[in-house]
Parts: C-alpha cells; sequence; structure tokens
C-alpha cells in the first residue's frame, strides 16, 4: 500500500492535514448547534407558524445570504 517515495513523515502530514479539516468540520457543527440552541430557546413552541421565531430567522437568513 506504499506510494514509492512516501516516507512516514509524509503520512503524518496527511494525518495532521486531515486532523484538521476533521477541526474545522467540528468547529462549523459547534455553531450551527449554538444557533440552533438560541432559536429554540426563542421558540415558544406554541402559536401561528407566522409568529415562528424560527421560520423567521432562517427566512432572514436567506433574504440575507448567510445563515442563523
Amino acid at each position: 500500500m506504499e506510494a514509492p517515495g512516501t516516507s512516514c513523515k509524509d503520512v503524518q502530514a496527511q494525518a495532521k492535514a486531515k486532523r484538521g479539516e476533521v477541526q474545522a468540520k467540528i468547529e462549523g457543527l459547534i455553531r450551527v448547534r449554538v444557533s440552533l440552541d438560541r432559536l429554540l430557546g426563542a421558540c415558544p413552541g406554541k402559536g401561528s407558524l407566522a409568529d415562528c421565531a424560527i421560520l423567521e430567522a432562517i427566512e432572514s437568513a436567506e433574504n440575507s445570504g448567510g445563515t442563523s
């Protein structure tokens, strides 16, 4: 499975790069979780959809081109 000319140092560098990618994904997921927690905290869970804080936040994010 070794590629010619590949050293242990090369493999370690690839593993470090992959770890960085994984860490970035984790940080992104944490931001999503925090945003969802904030939305859930603002939502009474009852009433009409016209007054839904979660839907308002989603609509606002879509209109601004970003995410909550």
